[in-house]
């Protein structure tokens, strides 16, 4: 595909991940209040003021993301005071402030894109490391930089297992799995911007309802298989003639719909003649495949179903008048009834 639909999956794990950090810092600060309590019961008071600044930092930064779904504080800043805590604990407290350096790695890889997760990571695990040399031992060194690099290692084959799936989600959410083209599901919220566009500025905006013609018959022919291969080849020649911009939709058995952002009617039909002729251009396999076409153009004030029910009533012109042909709708009634099965399809597509 070759455009990104309004709504992704990516969207829904963003909001997903926010949620995760945002009880993860909520339960560091608060398990991080005893022991900030306790450096200064103890005297070590400068360890105390960077751990108590840490801990206000989390929360703020809890509560930011519960009330704006963003944080507050820039990365930059936000892991200033921790680096300071990491340093001073081991400093002070030896092999007690070693296993700090763990789930301040973990943040680091959760919170921060993949390229800079990773760098300020190596910089505490660096920094650690280098404390564990000069306060303990050049022994207990080595293994708190092994086990450090080991525990960014496995971060990152989790979050990139993660992506990899998020995205295997996303496709499979979104595309119809035979053709690659979107789904009716992604119809609805791809049409919408658009809709809003011709609203507000008169931005132009055409669709394009497709049918292959005869397809039950080459089903009960030839049998699924070749139906299947016909779906696939025409998917692949439409999308191979229409602009980066437009989107391509299966959105019924044999049925597929282009949506053409910032295409007046002429421009419909100018591509509607090029994918009905480059569909009928060469065979599918040993079968000769056409299709009937049904254009229209968003007019001022209507909304999506209206310019879908149109495309659909030019389609069924199309298909009446002998098929293998384009029909464009210019908004006028049509020239003879539209089957109620149909008119009420079309509106399920989009409005569910």
């Amino acid at each position: 595909m070759r455009s990104t639909p309004s709504e992704s999956v990516d969207d829904i794990f963003r909001v997903h991940q926010l949620n995760v950090l945002k009880w993860l810092l909520l339960t560091m600060g608060v398990l991080l209040v005893p022991f900030d309590a306790n450096h200064f019961i103890q005297g070590r008071y400068l360890l105390g003021v960077v751990l108590a600044t840490t801990v206000v930092l989390f929360l703020v930064s809890a509560a930011s993301i519960h009330f704006r779904q963003k944080t507050l504080i820039p990365h930059a800043i936000f892991f200033l005071p921790i680096a300071g805590t990491l340093w001073l604990a081991i400093s002070t407290q030896g092999v007690s402030g070693v296993f700090w350096a763990y789930p301040c790695v973990l943040l680091t890889c959760y919170t921060l894109p993949r390229l800079q997760a990773n760098v300020v990571a190596g910089i505490l695990s660096l920094m650690a490391t280098l404390q564990a040399y000069v306060q303990l031992s050049p022994e207990i060194a080595l293994r708190v930089g092994a086990t450090l690099v080991l525990t960014i290692v496995f971060a990152n084959i989790f979050l990139g297992m993660i992506s990899r799936l998020a995205s295997r989600m996303g496709e499979l959410a979104t595309t119809d799995p035979l053709t690659g083209a979107y789904n009716r599901r992604q119809l609805e919220s791809c049409i919408q911007r658009p809709v809003e566009l011709k609203k507000r500025y008169g931005t132009p905006m055409s669709a394009l309802l497709i049918d292959v013609d005869h397809f039950k018959k080459i089903n009960d022919r030839f049998g699924h298989p070749m139906g299947d291969k016909v779906l696939k080849d025409m998917a692949a020649r439409l999308r191979a003639s229409i602009r980066a911009i437009d989107l391509l939709f299966r959105i019924g058995g044999e049925e597929f719909l282009v949506l053409l952002p910032e295409s007046g009617l002429g421009g419909a039909r100018r591509v509607a003649e090029k994918l009905r002729s480059a569909i009928a251009a060469q065979p599918i396999g040993d079968q000769q495949v056409t299709s009937s076409i049904g254009a229209g153009e968003l007019e001022a004030g209507e909304e999506s179903r209206d310019l879908l029910k149109r495309c659909d009533d030019a389609l069924y012109q199309a298909k009446a008048g002998g098929r293998n042909r384009v029909c464009v709708s210019d908004g006028s009634p049509p020239a003879f009834s539209d089957p109620p099965w149909r008119t009420s399809w079309i509106i399920r597509t989009v409005h569910g």
